[in-house]
C-alpha cells in the first residue's frame, strides 16, 4: 500500500520523519516473523490453502505426481543427448517415459482440482533462522556493534501518540548481553506483533490508510494524485490540492466496507472524471498544472492497456480467464544467468496474465515504462521516447495484430470509407473527419500503388496496404493517449 506518515493536512502538523526508535520498534515486527521455509537455493516461501490442508492420502499422491513429471522430464533430456544411432537405448528411454506418462495421466484423472495457494508467513521461532519474537536496539549511526535504547514494540508516535503502551507482552532475555561486533536483542515478545500492526493498519479510525488508498486509486484514473507525492504523505511531501475532498472520499472508502469496486465507481460517476481534457487559454494561465482540475488530464496508457488495446481492437484477445502462462514448477528457477528462460510472451491473453519475471521483463513492458519489479513504485514514469515509436512500428506482435485488424475491416462487403470510419470508431473511439477518409483511403491506394512492383496479386497487396495503415493508426499519439 506504500503507508507513509502524515495527514491530509500534513503541513498544518509539522510532522518530523520517523523517529529512528519507532523504526526499530516496527522492524522487530518483520524480523519475528518466519517468511520462507527453508534457505535452499530456491528459498520456498509459505503457501496456504484458504479451505485448509489437504488429506494425507491426495497429498502424497500430488508428491508422486510431481515425482513423475520431474522423471519424464529427465527422461527427455536423456532420450535428447542420445545420437539417433543408439536406437536401442533410445527406444529403452522412450518407453520408460511412456509408461511414466500413462501413469501421470491416470494420477491426474483421480486428483480432485487443487485447491488455490497463497503466500502466508508464521510466527518466528528459535529454532528458525533466528526469528524468535524479541525486541531490537536501536543501532547508532546503523552499526549492530554500537547498540542504542531498546525498542518497545510501540505503534509510531507521530500517528499513535507519545502516549501509548506496548501492544505485545515481553519478558527479559538472558542472553542479553553486549558483545563484540554481534547484534543485541532486547526483550523476548510473546508473539511477533504482525496481527497487531495489520489490525492497526486496518482500523476504520486509522488516520492515514483510507487516505493512502483513495489517493492511488484517484492517481490511476487522473494521472495526478490529490497528493502529488504518493510515496509521502508527510511534511516533506506536496500538500493535497482539495484535502476536504481526500478526507471526504477516504471516509466513504470506510463506509462502504473498504470496497475498491465502489470507490472506482464513486469517481469514474463524478463530473470531474467526465470533464472534457480540451485547452483554455484563460483557466490555464491561472493554474497551468491543472492542479485544481479545470480539465481532464491527457494521459499516456500504460504498457498493458497498449497491448491489450490492439488485442481488443484487432479482435484477436482471448478472453479466457484465470490460470498461469508459466510452464515452470512451483519453487523452480523461471530464469537466471545459468538457465535458458522458458518464459514465453506470444500468448493473446489479456496483459495481467503475462509473467512478470524481475530479470527477464517482456520487451513490450520496458519499451512503454512498466514499473521496476525489483522495488516499489508509487507511480510510473511516462515518458515519450523515439525507441516507442520504433517499437510500434517494427515490433512481429505490433505488425501481427494490424494485419487481423485490416483482416477484420476487409471482410464484409462495403466500400473503403465506411472501412475507414468502422477502423477509427473501434482503435480511436471518434468518428472519422472527411478529411481523415480521404487522407486514408489516398495512404492506401499509394501503398499499394508502390507495392505493385515486388507482388503481383491485388489481393495480397491490398491486404498489405490496409495493415499497414491500420499499423499507423496504433502507432499514433491518439491511439495510446487517453483524452
Amino acid at each position: 500500500m506504500g503507508l507513509t506518515l502524515g495527514c491530509a493536512r500534513c503541513h498544518d502538523h509539522k510532522f518530523d520523519p520517523i523517529p529512528t526508535r519507532d523504526y526499530y520498534s516496527l522492524l522487530a515486527v518483520f524480523t519475528s516473523t518466519r517468511t520462507m521455509q527453508n534457505l535452499n537455493t530456491v528459498a520456498r516461501t509459505f503457501e496456504r490453502s484458504p479451505d485448509g490442508p489437504e488429506k494425507p492420502e491426495i497429498k502424497a499422491d500430488r508428491q508422486k505426481l510431481e515425482q513423475l513429471r520431474k522423471d519424464v522430464r529427465k527422461l527427455e533430456s536423456e532420450f535428447s543427448k542420445l545420437p539417433a544411432t543408439e536406437k536401442e537405448k533410445r527406444a529403452e528411454i522412450a518407453a520408460k517415459a511412456d509408461e511414466k506418462r500413462a501413469e501421470i495421466k491416470k494420477l491426474e484423472a483421480a486428483l480432485p482440482p487443487a485447491s488455490p495457494m497463497v503466500l502466508a508467513v508464521e510466527e518466528g521461532s528459535s529454532g528458525a533462522y533466528g526469528t524468535q519474537g524479541r525486541n531490537l536496539y536501536v543501532q547508532i549511526r546503523g552499526t549492530y556493534s554500537t547498540p542504542g535504547a531498546e525498542a518497545p514494540a510501540v505503534f509510531p508516535r507521530i500517528i499513535a501518540g507519545e502516549d501509548q503502551k506496548a501492544f505485545i507482552e515481553s519478558k527479559s532475555n538472558a542472553a542479553d548481553k553486549l558483545e563484540a561486533n554481534k547484534i543485541r536483542y532486547g526483550a523476548l515478545r510473546t508473539s511477533s506483533g504482525r496481527k497487531e500492526l495489520a489490525n492497526w493498519l486496518a482500523d476504520p479510525a486509522h488516520p492515514l490508510t483510507a487516505r493512502v488508498m483513495v489517493n492511488r486509486i484517484w492517481q490511476h484514473h487522473f494521472g495526478e494524485g490529490l497528493v502529488r507525492s504518493p510515496d509521502n504523505f508527510g511534511r516533506l511531501g506536496d500538500r493535497p490540492t482539495h484535502p476536504e475532498l481526500l478526507d471526504w472520499l477516504a471516509v466513504q472508502f470506510v463506509k462502504n466496507g473498504w470496497s475498491m469496486k465502489k470507490l472506482h465507481k464513486l469517481i469514474l460517476l463524478s463530473a470531474t472524471y467526465q470533464m472534457s481534457s480540451t485547452h483554455d487559454a484563460k483557466a490555464a494561465l491561472a493554474d497551468p498544472e491543472n492542479r485544481l482540475l479545470w480539465r481532464f488530464n491527457r494521459q499516456r496508457l500504460e504498457a498493458e492497456a497498449v497491448r491489450d488495446s490492439m488485442l481488443v481492437v484487432a479482435g484477436t484477445l482471448d478472453h479466457t480467464t484465470g490460470g498461469t502462462l508459466l510452464t515452470n514448477g512451483n519453487f523452480e528457477y523461471v530464469t537466471n544467468d545459468q538457465s535458458k528462460t522458458r518464459t514465453r510472451y506470444d500468448s493473446l491473453r489479456r496483459s495481467i496474465y503475462l509473467p512478470v519475471i524481475r530479470n527477464n521483463v517482456f520487451d513490450f513492458f520496458q519499451a512503454f515504462d512498466f514499473v521496476e519489479p525489483h522495488v516499489g513504485t508509487g507511480k510510473r514514469a511516462s515518458t515519450v521516447i523515439a525507441s516507442q515509436a520504433l517499437y510500434l512500428m517494427n515490433n512481429p506482435f505490433v505488425t501481427e495484430q494490424a494485419k487481423a485488424f485490416a483482416d477484420s475491416l476487409l471482410k464484409p462487403e462495403g466500400n473503403d470509407e465506411d472501412r475507414v470510419k468502422s477502423a477509427y470508431l473501434r482503435a480511436l473511439a471518434r468518428p472519422a473527419t472527411d478529411e481523415d477518409v480521404s487522407r486514408a483511403v489516398s495512404f492506401i491506394q499509394r501503398y499499394d500503388a508502390a507495392l505493385s512492383t515486388k507482388e503481383a496479386d491485388a489481393a495480397t497487396r491490398r491486404t498489405k496496404a490496409w495493415a499497414a495503415w491500420c499499423q499507423v493508426l496504433f502507432a499514433s499519439s491518439e491511439f495510446v493517449y487517453v483524452n
